[in-house]
């Protein structure tokens, strides 16, 4: 996949490919040593260090990176995850040729997509803590000593998410997050 797109870029008018890597800690050693890219092209399910994770990392550390999402969790809440981490754009990956460029195109002219401009993430932070602990053997008791809180807390934030996605149990929940690209494995 990174090759075909790799193969793509170099084709594109104005774009030029400066590095490829495997995994989100080989684009940080490179950003680190120095090649400083005006476009990060991130999967979220990558080893090492998820695009998540490489998009938040490359956010904080140099904001004058645009960053475009690929993945194959092309779902409302992996994409406001991606977006809460600093994702500019945000596309399948069976993206088409002339949409990648499109979409290269408006991030290289400091446009984002229209799609991107709601900053409003669909689950909070403490929501997506919680969702990566009951994806283990961990009780709720134990969670809530993992994430520091209250069981009454750890409760009310299985509640809210229980409601907001119609979902009754804890085994569904994690299958949910798991599916909707919330938890990468």
């Amino acid at each position: 996949m990174r090759e075909a797109i790799c193969s793509y870029i170099k084709g594109f008018a104005g774009f030029k490919v400066v590095g490829s890597v495997a995994d989100g800690m080989q684009l940080i050693t490179l950003i680190q040593n120095g090649l400083i890219p005006d476009i990060v092209i991130l999967d979220i399910e990558m080893p090492v260090l998820n695009g998540y994770d490489t998009a938040k990392w490359v956010a904080l550390n140099h904001p004058e990176i645009k960053i475009l999402m690929l993945t194959a969790f092309d779902t409302e809440i992996a994409k406001s995850i991606a977006n809460s981490n600093g994702a500019h754009a945000f596309s399948s990956k069976d993206i088409d040729p002339q949409e990648m460029e499109e979409i290269l195109i408006q991030l290289s002219a400091t446009q984002i997509p229209d799609e991107q401009l709601n900053l409003n993430p669909v689950i909070t932070f403490t929501e997506l803590t919680f969702l990566n602990w009951i994806c283990t053997d961990k009780t709720y008791d134990e969670i809530a000593d993992c994430m520091n809180i209250s069981l009454r807390q750890v409760e009310r934030i299985r509640g809210n998410l229980f409601e907001k996605w119609a979902i009754n149990n804890r085994t569904s929940l994690a299958v949910f997050a798991v599916k909707q690209g919330v938890i990468i494995s």
